[in-house]
């Protein structure tokens, strides 16, 4: 990652609790014990994420601490061996592992299907391992509240044949609010376009923040969301007004996350995109929190058409018809936006082209495992499905390596790299890919922390998390005040994290 740029700002922040970290190692760890047989799995390998789908049978030994997940009939992937007539996916320490697939139509043997011989039951095999029954439900009754608890992060440049030299126009913010202000954590990303792209997401990930945090904590505690457009309309109005930056046809996204304890407010623009990764016990699940804005959506095609704009498609030399974009009215050749807002794009205004955010307001639960925020570096050939196989992988890699704390590093770089890998294979060059990966965890009330001997928050730090820097002592978004918190920034060529312990 040796192009990869230094995240300004770092963020004291909360223990990570069991919610996102326990979970998956119970995902992890009921692998098996929690599949039914004929159910369809996903095989999971290192040097790929995504191996296929396959027909689960039971776990067979074929030899001590090898467990296989059996293909019958039609599947895809590549196979591992075959026995007899039986084709098989080993899963080794390192090597796979199965995951149940969601959504997926159950692959369950037919009531005059004869089940297969010489394959043992699973509970046979796995003797008394637990299965997810016997964990609580993330939803369990529990009094407390979530908060962000621990972050990494990367901005990287792309790669481009006909443009090696061409900068990175993504810019990503990771950062708490100013010593002695209410606990405020800002997440964001900006993905700039146009000649000048890199200069209005560089102007927007210094002025963004600055500017939100010139409000008051009432301010920003009565209306996160309107201080976050009042932010974007105030340095949209200073690049506008630079004569040094060329607005006209350079603009950029915005996704801004405020995080205040168990609420996230987001104000996006455009079509970088915040997601929550969810986990019920066995998966983990994606959820969108904002939608792009594309100009084929109905209320931004009404906007667009009564402001004289005009939507067209190109077709590429290769014969293929792009996106739909918008172009200024009398069959005008600009500004070509394939997104119906954009900050600055002056010229796009004129076709009705928006910089107005989207606001929207989530309060975190305890089935809320990661907030993953990130541009269309990710998001173009990636799906939220495959955002939560990466997280999978990585956290059973950080796990079989004995650093469970670098699970979310390792994330961030397994996301990065299988984007880049889809990116070359689809088109031949790479976009710029930024991704923040936050960690969701749980603090005990004062009761409960009582009760527990005043440990109030658990997490990460009991698997082996970093030790806090010496030098910090602020206090984590909605902690107690006994609380001691801690940040960390890593070198320009590697993913930033921060994380916190009590």
């Amino acid at each position: 990652m040796a192009s990869g740029r230094r995240l300004a700002g770092s963020a004291s922040l909360m223990r990570a609790s069991p919610s996102a970290s326990e979970e998956i190692s119970r995902i992890l760890r009921g692998e098996l014990s929690t599949l039914e047989v004929g159910d369809a799995v996903t095989a999971l390998f290192r040097e790929r994420s995504l191996v296929g789908t396959v027909r689960y049978l039971g776990p067979v030994a074929f030899a001590e601490g090898e467990w296989v997940g059996v293909q019958v009939g039609a599947g895809q992937g590549v196979c591992d061996g075959t026995v007899g007539n039986t084709t098989y996916f080993v899963s080794r320490p390192g090597r796979a592992i199965f995951v149940p697939v969601r959504d997926a139509t159950p692959l369950r043997p037919r009531a005059d299907e004869a089940a297969p011989s010489g394959v043992p039951s699973p509970s046979a095999a796995l003797g008394d391992q637990p299965s997810a029954a016997q964990h609580p439900s993330p939803d369990s009754a529990s009094s407390g509240f979530c908060v962000v608890a621990s972050y990494a992060g990367v901005c990287e440049r792309g790669q481009s044949p006909d443009q090696p030299n061409k900068p990175n126009q993504d810019a990503v913010v990771m950062m708490e609010a100013p010593e002695g202000r209410a606990d405020t954590l800002l997440l964001c990303v900006f993905d700039g376009h146009g000649d000048h792209g890199h200069l209005v997401s560089a102007h927007l990930e210094r002025r963004v923040p600055a500017i939100l945090f010139e409000h008051t904590d009432d301010q920003l505690a009565a209306d996160p969301g309107g201080c976050a457009r009042t932010a974007l309309a105030k340095a949209e109005a200073e690049l506008i007004s630079d004569p040094t930056v060329e607005t006209g046809l350079s603009g950029s996204t915005a996704v801004v996350c405020i995080v205040q304890r168990d609420v996230v407010t987001i104000a996006n623009v455009g079509d970088s995109r915040a997601m929550l990764v969810q986990t019920d016990g066995r998966a983990l699940i994606p959820k969108d929190l904002t939608a792009d804005h594309k100009p084929t959506l109905p209320r931004e095609t009404r906007r667009i058409l009564l402001a004289g704009g005009e939507l067209r498609a190109i077709r590429y030399p290769d014969g293929e018809e792009g996106p739909v974009r918008v172009w200024c009215g009398g069959g005008s050749d600009v500004p070509g936006l394939a997104m119906s807002r954009s900050v600055c794009d002056t010229v796009g205004k004129r076709a009705g082209v928006s910089s107005e955010p989207d606001i929207t307001t989530t309060t975190l639960t305890k089935s809320d495992a990661f907030l993953v925020v990130a541009s269309d570096g990710l998001w173009e050939f990636m799906e939220g499905e495959d955002v939560c196989t990466g997280i999978l992988v990585a956290h059973g890699e950080a796990a079989r390596a004995g650093d469970p704390a670098s699970h979310l590093t390792r994330a961030v770089t397994e996301l990065k790299a299988e984007a880049v890998h889809r990116w070359l294979e689809q088109e031949g060059a790479v976009d710029d890919t930024s991704i923040v990966l936050a960690e969701i965890g749980f603090v005990a009330d004062e009761a409960e922390t009582a009760d527990h001997g005043g440990q109030g928050v658990s997490g990460p730090a009991a698997d082996g998390t970093s030790a806090p820097d010496e030098d910090t002592d602020r206090g984590a978004p909605g902690a107690p005040a006994t609380a001691a918190a801690t940040s960390s920034a890593a070198a320009a060529a590697a993913p930033v994290a921060g994380t916190a312990s009590a």
